[in-house]
């Protein structure tokens, strides 16, 4: 018998490996973050991997170098209730909020006593009169707090381990600066996760060709990207912020500032906030 007619189990070719195979079959060892997502994106480029699996592996090595400061939401867009509030009242706060687990403060919002979870809700509509502050006491579940430095692949094993899904952050002083949930976590790893109930926001609206109306929270990168402007300060983070640091006050709404090429006109504000900016172009375009 010609032994040579035989392939030995060495020289077998598998009919299918793992990414993970194949992209070890022909890498060098990486010696740092940025060697391995090298790698990564040269294995996507000749096909091992797919483009979804490469910013999911990105992902998971991103959240070891970011920390929770990085996409907390921040303290003031914070959705929070006060436990001296009617169970209709807590009820239609958090329904119109969207929101399964809302954190529930006693005399300020820096005084955080439990989350309310939607589903614990259902036991508010048989309180009777009197009853409502010890009821609430009841169903509010432990508040986790964690430090705005916290690294996020730890915050992910926490949330894992505790079975929790929010945790507050606070500052180096103790006092709140925002919360954190284990989707926002994993959102960086997948992307958006969106379910059948989201509605898509939408926090730039068109009017005409020349004119928009603009939350006061959209994001200044996603203000420039819209716009292909180029308003940028590492201090301010919304429209919103620009806005207030420019005019140095409180505006009343009405009041408007020209900055660069638009013309901003504040429709609606409180004593804390702006809420919406029209957006005039001082040049025509069209977006």
């Amino acid at each position: 018998m010609d032994d040579s007619s035989e392939q030995s189990p060495q020289n077998k070719e598998p009919h299918s490996r793992s990414w993970i195979e194949k992209i070890a079959q022909n890498i060098l060892t990486p010696h740092s973050h940025e060697d391995l997502l090298d790698i990564i994106n040269d294995a996507a480029k000749k096909q091992v991997i797919d483009d979804e699996s490469k910013e999911m592996i990105s992902g998971v090595l991103n959240i070891s170098t970011m920390h929770v400061r990085d996409i907390m939401v921040p303290r003031s867009q914070m959705v929070t209730l006060s436990i001296n509030m009617t169970p209709d009242e807590l009820i239609s706060e958090t329904v119109s909020s969207s929101h399964t687990r809302v954190p529930v403060f006693n005399d300020t919002r820096d005084d955080i006593v439990g989350i309310l979870h939607a589903k614990d809700m259902l036991k508010l509509l048989h309180a009777s009169t009197g009853q409502e502050t010890p009821i609430i006491n009841e169903i509010l579940r432990p508040a986790t707090f964690v430090p705005e430095s916290k690294r996020l692949d730890s915050l992910l094993k926490e949330f894992k381990s505790s079975h929790n899904h929010l945790a507050i952050v606070v500052d180096e002083y103790g006092s709140i600066s925002g919360l954190i949930t284990i989707e926002d976590i994993l959102e960086e790893i997948v992307g958006n996760i969106e379910d059948e109930f989201d509605e898509e926001e939408h926090r730039i609206q068109k009017v005409s060709d020349s004119e928009f109306h603009v939350e006061a929270i959209t994001e200044l990168d996603e203000f420039n990207d819209y716009f292909d402007s180029g308003f940028n300060n590492i201090e301010i983070d919304t429209i919103g912020g620009l806005i207030l640091q420019s005019i140095e006050h409180l505006p009343e709404p009405g009041e408007t500032i020209t900055l660069g090429n638009f013309t901003f006109t504040v429709l609606n504000a409180d004593k804390r906030k702006i809420n919406t900016l029209c957006v005039t172009l001082n040049e025509t375009a069209k977006y």
